[in-house]
């Protein structure tokens, strides 16, 4: 736990670091979307840890502030993009983290419906399986006193 809140604070101060240096210039696009990723994906990291933390009584006081700097560190993120880009970019961006959270959730959840089909489709084939290996023990059982009997 404390080495993912590490990970996720980590990501969050790593890549408003790079940003600031990068977002100036604005050389190097692939650098600045690398760091604005990185800035959400540390600041959903954070989210996910700090729910962690009330399913398991840990204490949030780190997880708060770390979430804090996240903000911070994304509302500095907007200025410098609206600033150099402009304000379109900027909701360009967030909507598409959107987007792509979205999406990601769906996957998720088809995956988990396949799982579950999956494993019906399981039990479906070890009961008939089953009930096919009693039926074929009843028949034996029913020729072995027949045979038996005369």
């Amino acid at each position: 736990m404390v080495a993912e809140l590490i990970a996720g604070a980590a990501l969050v101060v790593k890549s408003i670091e790079s940003f600031r240096a990068a977002a100036k210039t604005a050389k190097d696009i692939s650098a600045l979307t690398k760091d604005i990723d990185g800035l959400f994906t540390g600041a959903h990291q954070l989210k996910k840890q700090e729910q962690e933390a009330k399913r398991t009584g840990q204490s949030a006081t780190q997880i708060i502030l770390e979430r804090e700097m996240a903000k911070e560190a994304i509302a500095e993120a907007q200025e410098l993009i609206i600033g150099r880009f402009g304000y379109n970019v900027w909701q360009d961006i967030l909507k598409l983290q959107r987007e792509q959270a979205l999406a990601e959730k769906h996957r998720k959840a088809r995956e988990r419906r396949e799982a579950e089909a999956r494993r019906e489709e399981v039990e479906a084939a070890a009961t008939v399986g089953a009930s096919v290996i009693l039926g074929i023990m009843v028949v034996g059982i029913i020729g072995f006193v027949l045979w038996a009997m005369k």
